[in-house]
């Protein structure tokens, strides 16, 4: 067993003095002076960078540029997503076109969208105010029961003995009048 040191001056030297292994704390040996030996670290921690490590030269003026250009690249798939709902959405194409607009858009995504927008958006403009209008108009509630409903709630309630013959005759006729 050796321990490997290293001169200041880079040369290796090896000692295999039996005091020098004797206890982990104290490394000596009768000819070597350890003032002007460093150890070998033959594997450094992975947390220490090393100079000229990839992000040493990483200004803040890059990392604005890296995010702006992330948030080019979200945009533009966000704009392709959208091109590709409007796409499928749209009623007046056929299964053929559609499919076909869409793998233009994926393989051809630039020329694709270009031509896509001088081509249908207009309509592109529309179908989606028709949709927006469609959202704000208020739901129908469920359809209000039909007259004979009515009577026939009427008539079990007149059999149950809650409404006598005369209001069942009264409610019966206000339902039929209106």
């Amino acid at each position: 067993m050796s321990i490997s040191f290293r001169r200041r001056d880079d040369r290796r030297q090896e000692c295999d003095c039996a005091r020098a292994h004797s206890h982990p704390l104290r490394v000596t040996c009768h000819w070597l002076r350890l003032d002007r030996l460093d150890p070998v670290v033959q594997d450094p921690p992975a947390f220490i960078l090393a100079p000229g490590a990839p992000m040493d030269d990483f200004s803040l003026l890059d990392l604005f540029f890296t995010l702006g250009w992330i948030y080019i690249l979200v945009a533009w798939f966000w704009f392709l997503i959208t091109l590709m709902a409007d796409v499928l959405r749209s009623k007046d194409l056929s299964g053929l076109s559609k499919a076909l607009w869409i793998i233009g858009l994926i393989f051809f995504p630039f020329l694709a969208a270009l031509v896509y927008l001088v081509a249908r958006g207009a309509s592109m403009n529309e179908r989606r105010r028709e949709d927006m209008a469609a959202m704000q108009q208020p739901r129908h509630a469920a359809a209000a029961p039909s007259t004979a409903d009515e009577i026939a709630k009427l008539a079990s309630l007149r059999d149950s003995g809650a409404l006598t013959a005369a209001e069942f005759d009264t409610q019966k006729a206000r339902l039929l009048a209106s």
